[in-house]
């Protein structure tokens, strides 16, 4: 009887074990996962629209390593169009994958 109460503490401690493991990967895996670029573009519109009338965006889904730093962090680039003083003038921008960040922009 005392092995059966072994066993079935064995196989609790297994079984939370296993969930426990399990729940951390998929918050490390769900942390570790690129932006999806379309909501990437739709926030650095709502930034860019702060200043001005926004006539037009666009973003390259595939992202590329940005070798201005040394880490080479991927980015996705693109770029947006905005109304300023009657003048449409064109942005480019690089933003980080991971967090959406504007790394640069310049007046294209």
């Amino acid at each position: 009887m005392s092995q059966n109460k072994n066993y079935s503490l064995l196989g609790t401690i297994v079984l939370i074990s296993g969930i426990v493991i399990g729940a951390a990967g998929t918050l490390l895996y769900k942390e570790n996962r690129p932006l999806n670029a379309g909501k990437v573009l739709e926030s650095i519109r709502e930034a860019f629209a702060l200043e001005g009338e926004i006539t037009g965006s666009w973003i390259d889904y595939d992202p590329i390593e940005y070798t201005t730093y040394n880490s080479r962090p991927l980015v996705y680039t693109g770029g947006i169009s905005r109304k300023e003083n009657n003048q449409i003038v064109h942005y480019h921008f690089v933003a980080d994958i991971y967090t959406g960040e504007i790394l640069n922009t310049f007046e294209a």
